[in-house]
């Protein structure tokens, strides 16, 4: 049976007091120490609550800032800039009051009419298809800035449904995002233990010798190396990235104004924070590579992608190895130890390519390998589940919203 649901849509500047933010990271004088709610935070999180600002920064704020600014249960705050437009309107829902905790700049806050609009409704709305696809579209700028005005943010309808039915929606989400939430906690987990090993093997040299012992600090053989200028095992080279790299099949980007035209393949950009940024159905974008590194030529930043996946846009390069001694996991390994490079230069790929890096024996590269391999397809298996968990909560909404499905009391 299916509900009788009438829907109503409401733009959110008559729903919702909007705010926009200019609470920067500086700490001046004579002004009140504050937990940062930063744009990274509002991006990496479905909700936030007291528990997550224990990792937020400290900064200060005036006091005006503080009583427009501060956190409090049932609002949503978002990005509102970013140098890419997939990064543009993501948003989080604010589940407690957050003492001493404002929003910082580059983000807008949304304090939704309690008795009209209830305020994981609204975020759950925003995070689905629909809301992502009107920010992107709506962002203004181009090149290496975008930008939510007051008034594109202010005239995004929303669907209006009854305030209690809303608030059940908006549990169903939450409850969607706390899976979500766990399995990203067991990633990083993954990531920080394969990480922990690569910087003890390939940074400590302690690497298992013939006798299964730490090698450097049991007098294993090392020699010094005039392009590091430093010593390094006996046997291992070193080599210019440039010189290792592989081809990889061409195909074309992905627009950001097309993300999420489908949800078949995923879309991996070079944005700083997400690791998926978007869906295509678009069999003619999709690289169908057994692992690839992808590198920001702007942001700067790695992702090691081993699943079939589309390249967004605004500089996103893809990175092989050609090298047998070094498979392209443990050349990401080297890739994100690296020296931040050229801070501040759009185009990192460059330099990228002109840094040294260590060549392994075979050996002991397998060896990595053979340790890491269980991580990374369990890495890869979350990251699957998890889009079908974000695929079947868009599904989910419209759904839910006009009564084709019923939530059970």
């Amino acid at each position: 049976m299916s509900l009788n649901i009438k829907i109503k849509w409401k733009t959110l500047s008559e729903i919702c007091d909007i705010a926009i933010s200019n609470v920067d990271k500086k700490s001046k004088k004579n002004q009140a120490t504050v937990k940062l709610c930063n744009f990274t935070d509002v991006y990496n999180n479905w909700q936030i609550s007291q528990n997550d600002t224990k990792s937020f920064m400290s900064a200060t704020a005036s006091n005006n800032a503080i009583n427009k600014f501060t956190l409090k249960e049932g609002q949503v705050a978002i990005t509102k800039d970013s140098e890419t437009r997939s990064d543009i309107g993501m948003s989080t829902y604010i589940a407690e009051n957050l003492d001493n905790t404002v929003l910082g700049y580059h983000c807008a806050l949304l304090t939704p009419d309690p008795t009209v609009l209830d305020g994981g409704y609204l975020n759950a709305y925003l995070s689905s298809y629909l809301g992502r696809k009107y920010f992107s579209n709506q962002a203004s700028g181009s090149g290496q800035r975008y930008t939510l005005t007051l008034d594109s943010i202010g005239s995004v309808k929303i669907p209006i449904l009854d305030i209690s039915y809303q608030k059940k929606l908006g549990k169903i989400f939450l409850n969607i995002d706390s899976k979500i939430s766990n399995s990203n906690a067991i990633t990083k987990e993954l990531e920080s233990m394969a990480k922990t090993i690569y910087d003890y093997w390939f940074l400590q040299f302690e690497f298992p010798d013939k006798d299964g012992k730490p090698y450097k600090s049991n007098g294993g053989k090392m020699v010094w190396n005039d392009q590091l200028k430093q010593e390094i095992p006996e046997g291992w080279e070193v080599a210019v990235i440039n010189n290792i790299l592989g081809k990889y099949p061409k195909t074309k980007t992905v627009e950001s104004k097309n993300y999420n035209q489908g949800t078949k393949y995923p879309i991996i950009d070079q944005s700083k924070d997400s690791y998926i940024c978007g869906y295509t159905n678009d069999e003619e974008k999709v690289l169908k590579l057994s692992n690839a590194i992808v590198f920001g030529d702007h942001s700067n930043k790695s992702k090691y992608v081993n699943f079939p996946f589309a390249r967004g846009a605004d500089g996103t390069q893809i990175i092989s190895s050609n090298n047998l001694r070094l498979p392209n996991y443990l050349l990401y390994q080297e890739i994100i130890s690296l020296p931040e490079i050229e801070k501040g230069y759009s185009r990192h790929f460059k330099f990228l390519k002109m840094q040294n890096i260590i060549i392994p024996s075979l050996n002991i590269s397998k060896k990595y390998m053979d340790l890491v391999d269980d991580m990374l397809n369990k890495q890869k298996q979350i990251i699957l589940e998890n889009k079908q968990l974000k695929s079947l909560r868009d599904f989910l909404l419209p759904l839910l919203m006009n009564g084709q499905v019923t939530i059970e009391s």
